[in-house]
């Protein structure tokens, strides 16, 4: 069999079935997988800050570990932290993973962890000890996320490329349209210019060259204008207020499409209850799917006091209930709390329901016959009338 080099997701084999990682476990894996393939050529990748979360006990196992290269971390301040790390490694090694994250933020990318053999996936199973199998990432809302952006930054750079060349070729035209009137002044060939787009001549050059300058794009207005030079005059005016015109700013990436968001917000106003499976774990919470849409839980929603990470609470795949906390309605975002917490909002009341119709109202690019049809399917349209006829 021939030998295959695996780049290791030390942290998430680490912490498999477990809130919190094992140096020990995760060298029984690399062991046990060793045994299966003792050809192979491992790389073994940590979180920065992996030290610091194992127990006590093994931190100088860990330290040793780093010593003598049997480890390796990202670079302190790495983006995408240590899943980036494991993913260039692999993608600059011709390697295959050894991990059960789908690595759904990279999916746009790395397309190359949907080929065969490229990821691999372990369990420790009771009484039979570490058990590996080939693996496919699974394509959630993330990674159809992940590829739209990739596709868009891409589909951006070749437009970008495109519209470079045609700018150059109007250049080379207009050297060689200064090369036939190389008997005249600039001053003469601009007039010439503006009695060609009058029809009253081309100043000295053919006939044929004539309609060539009128439809090579040049603005001009007034035959007056044009021939004291106005052709040249609005083109550089033109080029000018270009130049000026500030880039468009890229809107705010949006986490959830329109008609998710509002049909979220349709069935689910503050207060009430959504069971939800969450997906990964972020710096400073976890992200949940729940209702169709996906949602934010941050720390402080997790307990009183928050706790340190996402993962010392929940679990990445576990289904269980939230509460809606709030919405940010110009990020179609969508903030959830366990419930029971201080800040866990009341059952939802018909002032959640009337504010949750104002949100749906104010989602743009949904077609409103989908907006009305999402509000009927909710109900919160109705909720919403109840309360203001008790207000009258």
């Amino acid at each position: 069999m021939a030998s295959m080099h695996v780049v290791v997701d030390g942290s998430n084999i680490a912490t498999e079935g477990r809130s919190t990682p094992s140096l020990k476990q995760l060298d029984e894996a690399v062991r046990a997988f060793l045994a299966e393939h003792p050809h192979d050529k491992l790389t073994v990748v940590v979180d920065a800050t992996f030290g610091h979360r194992i127990d006590g006990s093994e931190r100088k196992l860990f330290d040793d570990a780093i010593a003598n290269n049997e480890m390796v971390t990202p670079p302190a301040g790495a983006i995408g932290r240590g899943d980036a790390f494991v993913l260039e490694i692999a993608e600059r090694a011709g390697a295959t993973v050894l991990s059960n994250d789908s690595f759904q933020e990279f999916h746009g990318m790395h397309p190359w962890l949907f080929d065969e053999g490229r990821l691999i996936g372990g369990k420790p199973v009771p009484e039979v000890g570490w058990v590996f199998v080939p693996r496919s990432p699974v394509r959630g809302a993330t990674s159809q996320r992940a590829v739209r952006e990739a596709r868009k930054k891409a589909s951006g750079a070749s437009q970008k490329r495109a519209s470079q060349e045609p700018a150059s070729t109007g250049d080379a035209a207009g050297s060689t349209g200064g090369g036939r009137g190389r008997g005249r002044s600039k001053k003469a060939t601009e007039a010439g210019a503006g009695g060609s787009a009058k029809g009253g001549g081309s100043g000295g050059g053919s006939k044929k060259a004539a309609p060539k300058k009128a439809a090579s794009g040049s603005s001009t207005s007034k035959g007056g204008d044009t021939a004291k030079g106005g052709t040249a005059k609005g083109t550089a005016k033109a080029a000018g207020k270009d130049a000026a015109t500030p880039a468009k700013r890229t809107s705010v990436n949006k986490t959830n499409e329109p008609m998710a968001f509002i049909e979220f917000v349709a069935n689910h106003p503050v207060g009430s209850t959504v069971t939800g499976e969450v997906e990964r774990f972020s710096s400073h919470g976890a992200y949940v799917q729940a209702g169709g849409a996906r949602c934010y839980v941050s720390l402080k929603s997790l307990g009183d006091p928050p706790p340190n990470r996402a993962r010392d609470v929940v679990e990445r795949g576990e289904v269980r209930e939230f509460v809606v906390l709030a919405f940010d309605t110009p990020r179609r975002g969508i903030d959830l709390i366990l419930p029971g917490l201080p800040a866990t909002p009341e059952p939802t009341t018909a002032e959640d329901a009337q504010e949750a119709a104002t949100i749906v109202d104010g989602v743009q690019d949904v077609p409103a016959a989908a907006r009305k049809a999402a509000k009927k399917r909710g109900g919160i349209a109705e909720a919403a009338k109840k309360l203001i006829g008790r207000k009258k």
